[in-house]
């Protein structure tokens, strides 16, 4: 899930080199800077997401329902069958509970934020863009 790590090395290795100071364009210096920061930022909600989906939801699902019997499955036999199906799998039971509620919606949370930071380094990346084609066309 290091949607931004290529871009922030390419930045990395800008500043420690030098080569940043070669840049006049002030704008596209803070604006490289802007964009590194929110990097920063989204790489911190991808890993808490991912914590949140091994730590709280996998074990969970696990515990709860037919996923654990239909992974153990796979990863035995090396082929992807779906078991039979139980008569009552609790499935309705399980989605009801205030946990499953809880750990849901901490991961919506996590995606929404993941969501909007992307859309912001999005922005910035269109705007760095927009600053070094008018840099180079002077």
């Amino acid at each position: 899930m290091r949607t931004f790590s290529a871009i922030s090395s390419a930045y990395d290795n800008l500043v420690s080199s030098s080569e940043l100071g070669i840049l006049k364009n002030r704008d596209l210096k803070n604006i490289l800077a802007d964009y590194y920061s929110l990097a920063e930022l989204a790489e911190l909600i991808q890993s808490t997401h991912e914590l949140q989906l091994v730590q709280t939801f996998q074990p969970y699902m696990r515990e709860h329902l037919e996923v654990a019997r239909v992974m153990v499955t796979w990863q035995e036999e090396g082929e992807f069958e779906l078991p039979e199906p139980k008569p009552d799998s609790g499935l309705l039971e399980v989605i009801n509970t205030q946990l499953f509620r809880n750990i849901v919606t901490d991961k919506y949370y996590s995606a929404i934020d993941l969501y909007f930071t992307h859309e912001e380094l999005q922005e910035i990346n269109d705007e760095a863009l927009a600053l070094i084609e008018a840099e180079l066309n002077q």
